[in-house]
C-alpha cells in the first residue's frame, strides 16, 4: 500500500461520521462500544468533540476521537474520553501493525484541527508499556511530544472461584483490617444493593451531588465536572450497573460499574460524607466492588486511578498510564508543566498468601 492511498477526514459531530464506518471499528475494540460513544455528546459535558477518520482508498482504516476543554486561559485538545481511561484508536481488520505508515499523518491531521480550533496544547493519553506505547510512542517522540506518567491504574486479577476463596487467600493482617471496616457498616445497618435503571435516572441529580463531594476532595486538574445528565445517560447503558450503599432509604454511596467481555471496570463513585461521618464508606466501597466482580464471575476488575493505598490492600497491581504532550504555543509549554507532573510511585502491599496473580 502506498502513502498516496491515505485520505483523512475530521468531524465535529459524531452524527456526521457514517455509522457503517465507525461503529464496526469501535464495537470490535475491547472496553469500548458504539453505545458508549453515542452517549458522550448527550452527557452535557463542558467540552467540544472532535472525530478523526483515516481511509485506505475506499476502506475505513482507523478512527479516533477527542475533545477540547478550557484550563484557565488556555485550551487543550485531549485524545480520548474525558470520563474513562482507555486507548481510543480503533483500527480496521486489515490495519497494519506498522503504525509508522499512517500514524504520523493522523497526528498531523489532529494537530491541524487543533490549530484551527485555537488550541494551545495537545495531550494524547492512556498508553501503557507492553501495550500501545510500544508502537505509538516512537512516532510521538519523533514528532516532538514529551512523555509524562499520569495515573496508576489499579487492576486486580480474579483467579478465585468465589469471594470466600479470595477472602481466605488474603493475609490475616489484611483480612482483619478489611473485616473491621465491613463489620462497622454491617452492624450499623448499612446494606449493599444494585440500583435499577429507572432509579438511577430518577436520582441522577442526587448522584451528581454525591460525586461532586468526592471530586471536591481531590480536584484532579483534567477532570470535567459531571452534570446529572452524565449519570442518567451512562447509568442507562446496557453494560452499566450502579452498586449502592444504603442505610434505610438513604443513599450513602455508589459506584458505576461497566461490564466488558471478561472484566469489570469500576468508574465514578459518590459518597454522602455528611451522613456517614466516621464510617469507612469509601474504603468499603472498594471491597464491595471486588465482591461484586467475583460474584459475577469476571476474570479481572479495573479499580480505576485514585485511592491507591486502599486498592493496593485488595491485592491490585498498578499499571502506569502515560500521556504524550505537545505545546502549540509558548504559553502552553509552561501550562503543561503545571497541569500534569509525574505522580508518586504506586504503593506496594503484600496482600495474598503466595504469589499474586499477574
Amino acid at each position: 500500500m502506498t502513502e498516496t492511498a491515505w485520505t483523512f477526514q475530521t468531524f465535529d459531530r459524531l452524527e456526521d461520521v457514517p455509522e457503517d464506518v465507525w461503529v464496526p471499528l469501535v464495537d470490535a475494540t475491547d472496553g469500548w462500544s458504539a453505545e458508549y460513544l453515542r452517549q458522550l455528546p448527550q452527557a452535557r459535558l463542558d467540552c467540544q468533540w472532535h472525530y478523526f477518520l483515516v481511509w485506505d482508498g475506499s476502506k475505513a482504516y482507523a478512527f479516533t476521537f477527542g475533545y477540547t476543554m478550557a484550563v484557565g486561559a488556555a485550551t487543550l485538545m485531549i485524545l480520548g474520553s474525558p470520563v474513562n481511561t482507555g486507548w481510543p484508536v480503533f483500527l480496521g481488520q486489515d490495519a497494519s501493525s506498522d503504525v509508522g505508515a499512517w500514524w504520523p499523518s493522523m497526528v498531523a491531521m489532529i494537530e491541524d484541527a487543533a490549530r484551527r480550533s485555537g488550541v494551545d496544547a495537545i495531550i494524547i493519553r492512556d498508553l501503557w508499556r507492553s501495550g500501545p506505547s510500544e508502537a505509538y510512542e516512537p512516532v510521538l517522540l519523533q514528532l516532538g511530544y514529551s512523555r509524562r506518567k499520569t495515573f496508576h491504574e489499579a487492576w486486580l486479577s480474579l483467579p478465585w472461584p468465589s469471594f470466600d476463596a479470595y477472602w481466605d487467600a488474603l493475609r490475616s493482617k489484611i483480612r482483619i483490617a478489611w473485616n473491621h471496616d465491613l463489620r462497622l457498616l454491617n452492624e450499623a445497618g448499612y446494606t449493599w444493593t444494585t440500583l435499577p435503571t429507572e432509579s438511577v435516572v430518577r436520582s441522577a441529580a442526587h448522584l451528581a451531588t454525591l460525586w461532586r463531594a468526592v471530586y471536591d476532595r481531590h480536584q484532579d486538574p483534567d477532570q470535567l465536572i459531571l452534570p446529572a445528565a452524565y449519570f442518567a445517560r451512562f447509568g442507562s447503558l446496557s453494560n452499566c450497573n450502579v452498586l449502592a450503599l444504603t442505610h434505610g432509604t438513604t443513599l450513602v454511596a455508589f459506584a458505576y460499574l461497566f461490564s466488558h467481555e471478561r472484566w469489570l471496570e469500576a468508574s465514578y463513585c459518590g459518597v454522602n460524607y455528611t451522613y456517614a461521618v466516621g464510617k469507612p464508606v469509601q474504603r468499603s466501597l472498594v471491597m464491595a466492588i471486588v465482591r461484586w466482580a467475583l460474584d459475577h464471575h469476571y476474570e479481572a476488575v479495573n479499580l480505576g486511578i485514585s485511592n491507591e493505598l486502599v486498592k493496593a490492600r485488595t491485592g491490585a497491581q498498578f499499571r502506569p498510564l502515560y500521556a504524550y504532550l505537545k505545546g502549540l504555543t509558548a504559553t502552553a509549554r509552561d501550562l503543561l508543566d503545571q497541569f500534569w507532573g509525574d505522580p508518586p510511585n504506586a504503593p506496594t502491599v503484600r496482600v495474598c498468601h503466595g504469589e499474586r496473580p499477574q
